[in-house]
């Protein structure tokens, strides 16, 4: 899947001509989330540092894209002990979910759920508490109140564990549709817009 995501990265810049489009920062958020699965936490940093920083030019700085890879950033920061650091990345991410989503969508309730989570690693109980009764408030209308998928949704704080299973068959040769040495991208992202297949 590594070398698959790595040779797609390839393809698309020589398609595009550059860095600068949003296709490209997409397989580097999906190499970044393979690297990760795979145990390579400083490699997938660097991956998801290189997502971010393209979607900030291409989509500007407060752009759900971005918040997408600030959480992912936050992920592997976790992993990696680097508390404070995944904090920041992931009030971040909430306030730009919270302006583009609104306050109580379920995207926004997993992201205060691992902001809780990395409060409370932090040991800061009592700022973790907030943020994981409005996720679980949020879940309970989203899901409705004591569903399984709420209950998942809280313990499910790090990303890594929906990434484990990261494989090539996210990413499709599309030759017919967008010609030789293209590709299209498929995933259910949180940055998802309606008609528009892409990655977190």
């Amino acid at each position: 899947a590594q070398q698959e995501a790595r040779a797609a990265l390839e393809r698309f810049k020589k398609a595009h001509g550059s860095e600068e489009h949003e296709d490209v920062p997409r397989v580097m958020s999906l190499l970044g989330q393979i690297l990760h699965a795979q145990g390579d936490k400083a490699e997938a940093l660097k991956a998801h540092q290189s997502a971010v920083r393209l979607r900030r030019v291409i989509f500007g700085e407060d752009h759900c894209e971005v918040a997408a890879s600030l959480s992912n950033i936050a992920d592997v920061l976790r992993d990696m002990q680097q508390l404070s650091a995944a904090r920041k990345s992931l009030e971040e991410a909430l306030a730009m979910q919270e302006y583009h989503w609104g306050l109580e969508h379920e995207y926004v309730a997993k992201t205060a759920v691992k902001l809780g989570r990395v409060l409370e690693a932090l040991e800061l109980h009592e700022e973790a508490r907030p943020h994981l009764k409005r996720a679980r408030d949020i879940f309970d209308k989203v899901f409705g109140k004591d569903d399984a998928r709420a209950t998942g949704c809280m313990h499910d704080a790090n990303g890594t564990k929906r990434v484990a299973a990261v494989s090539s068959q996210h990413v499709h040769h599309d030759d017919e549709a967008l010609g030789a040495g293209h590709l299209r991208l498929s995933s259910d992202s949180e940055s998802h817009q309606p008609g528009r297949p892409l990655l977190q």
